[in-house]
């Protein structure tokens, strides 16, 4: 069987508060965010209402470099998975994985010597991401 990863839907959102979150943001999904996971052979929905920051990120200059704003379809999923526990968090945190690594999937690179540092690059900030909730996002479980 062929299964492919893929959102469900466009990111929708609107600003809600610009300096809630340490100036970080506060957003509502405007419309429904969805994903298929073919790890785990499941739909997840973000309904709209949905109140997310994308990732809480610290803004850290190297830090907010390497990861910030890039994962927002996943961060919003993601946030929305953390409020419910609609499962456990280890398949909510593999859940941002694979949403991670749909994004970037969708990178296109014109050369093969940028496609393989665009490889390594993208795993290791995707992974990045990763070990961040399972190291940190217990507190906000």
């Amino acid at each position: 069987m062929n299964c492919r990863a893929r959102f469900l839907s466009q990111l929708v959102s609107r600003e809600v508060s610009e300096n809630a979150n340490g100036g970080r943001g506060l957003f509502d999904l405007a419309a429904p965010l969805g994903f298929f996971s073919c790890q785990f052979m499941r739909e997840v929905w973000a309904p709209t209402g949905t109140r997310t920051d994308f990732s809480s990120i610290p803004r850290l200059p190297f830090i907010w470099l390497v990861l910030g704003d890039r994962y927002r379809k996943p961060a919003a999923i993601h946030d929305r998975v953390y409020d419910t526990h609609e499962v456990p968090r280890w398949v909510a945190d593999a859940l941002l994985l694979e949403m991670c690594t749909v994004v970037d999937s969708d990178i296109r690179y014109r050369w093969a010597v940028t496609r393989a540092m665009g490889k390594c690059s993208t795993w290791a900030r995707r992974h990045a991401m990763w070990l961040g909730v399972r190291l940190f996002g217990g507190s906000h479980w």
